[in-house]
């Protein structure tokens, strides 16, 4: 028992990781803004379409870059987190590598270098920098994506109140080109029914991001001693399903459930059976009986509603699952011409996409596109490197020399990860990946810290012991 107490302390005592107030911000600033400002959102600067969010990306990736290099510290500290994590991040680098040397023998170098490279500044910098936060405190990723999911709920709920999206609005203020505008600058049907997807760029990113969040939203819940965040934290419970619905999007359900079961189940592990039970009990309670008060009177069949939703309630929901699996084929059958380089980034959708209701070509399956774009061994590496980011997070969660606030956050990232990485199944962006990477950097940068905690002790022991041997 004492052991373990000592552990913690350790932890709480060992070294700080050196970081400072104005980096801290400018990372929680441009991971807001990674979340929040809609991709499709952009500014013309050359050849490239950028967005704040890509240049807050940069910036935080220079400063944080910057401050590793001026501070001895600072550069120690990044050694200890890359040698905690050396398999993923390892696999990541290899990735990006392999991602370039693709992009060299595509059929299209300069578009997609500029895919590749929008891509590394807008998401993928993370890793790093914010390893500069997860040091500091992995609450503070916790509260952006909690104050984020406000967010989007909020306009997502203006949306449905309205039967209008906000992004035929902002479309026309990008600087995309006319056939991408086209697929953004309108509101979403699915026959006759119209789908929120607030700032996303499409229903089923914002219905999983949302469904992502419950993890996070929970974790907030219980770990905040701000009334006011507690209180949000429960509408956002009561309003998930709500949202979700209006998506249309049938798996961010599937999603959802597995991402929830996965956070469910670290927390049974870490808090033992009795209080697992009682947190049980209060998601389902969140999560089914207040969005049957808030529609109950509007609808008397809600479960049937979501069965339905699951299995395709007409023919264009049928008729969406069926394309993608025409679209598997096709892009298999194209694959094999280029199994191991693809086609280079961005050509997924030339060589084996259809052509949907807008007329503009889609490929809509992230895992697709990825082995359509970077061959058999990019996506091998993608997937290696997003299985090692699991269970890199899923050991640090039930790694007890960490404080509990902090693996309960891990716990929370875990969940809403593996929402993220069943929901990319039925869609092509990386929007939200970002999440991902925030629980890469969590736990790499926890584990190291613990570790070096642990070395601290036993250096603590070791001279108490050879001192009371001397006296």
């Amino acid at each position: 028992m004492q052991q373990t107490i000592s552990n913690a302390q350790a932890y709480r005592a060992a070294p700080s990781w050196r970081t400072n107030v104005s980096e801290r911000r400018t990372v929680i600033v441009a991971l807001a803004f990674a979340l929040i400002w809609p991709t499709y959102l952009t500014a013309g600067l050359g050849p490239l379409n950028v967005t704040p969010a890509r240049l807050f990306s940069l910036f935080a990736f220079i400063v944080v870059v910057y401050r590793t290099i001026v501070d001895r510290q600072r550069g120690s500290q990044l050694v200890s987190i890359l040698g905690r994590s050396p398999a993923m991040f390892g696999f990541f680098v290899l990735y990006t590598l392999w991602r370039l040397y693709c992009d060299t023998l595509g059929w299209d170098r300069a578009g997609s270098y500029v895919l590749t490279t929008l891509d590394i500044i807008s998401g993928s910098f993370f890793l790093l920098t914010l390893t500069s936060i997860s040091s500091f405190s992995v609450q503070k990723i916790m509260l952006v994506i909690f104050w984020a999911n406000a967010i989007l709920i909020l306009i997502g709920l203006g949306e449905l109140a309205a039967h209008k999206s906000v992004a035929p609005f902002l479309s026309r203020f990008s600087s995309m080109s006319a056939e991408k505008l086209v697929v953004y600058g309108s509101d979403v049907y699915r026959g006759d029914i119209f789908r929120v997807r607030s700032l996303s760029s499409h229903p089923i990113l914002f219905g999983s991001f949302v469904a992502a969040c419950v993890p996070v939203v929970l974790h907030v819940r219980q770990t905040s001693k701000t009334k006011f965040t507690q209180i949000a934290a429960v509408a956002m419970l009561a309003l998930t399903p709500v949202i979700i619905l209006s998506t249309n999007a049938r798996s961010a359900i599937i999603g959802g459930v597995a991402g929830l079961i996965c956070f469910q189940f670290i927390r049974f592990v870490q808090v033992g059976t009795k209080s697992a039970r009682w947190l049980t009990v209060y998601v389902l309670a969140a999560l089914l009986s207040a969005p049957v008060v808030i529609i109950g009177a509007a609808s008397s069949n809600v479960l049937d509603h979501v069965a339905e939703l699951v299995q395709g309630r007409d023919r264009a929901e049928r008729g969406s699952s069926a394309n993608r699996l025409i679209m598997v084929r096709r892009g298999l059958t194209m694959l094999e011409r280029r199994p191991f380089v693809g086609y280079g980034d961005g050509l997924a959708n030339r060589v084996a996409g259809l052509v949907g209701h807008n007329g503009v070509l889609t490929i809509d399956s992230y895992y697709l596109a990825q082995a359509l774009n970077f061959g058999y061994v990019g996506f091998a590496l993608n997937l290696l490197f997003l299985l090692s980011a699991l269970v890199n997070g899923f050991q640090a969660s039930l790694n007890k020399s960490i404080p509990f606030i902090e693996r309960s956050g891990i716990a929370a990232l875990f969940g809403a990860s593996v929402c993220i990485v069943i929901c990319a199944i039925t869609v092509t962006s990386s929007e939200y990946f970002v999440i991902i990477y925030a629980l890469a950097a969590s736990a790499a940068a926890t584990m190291a810290r613990g570790r070096l905690a642990r070395r601290a002790l036993k250096r603590r022991n070791k001279l108490a012991s050879h001192q009371a041997l001397l006296s």
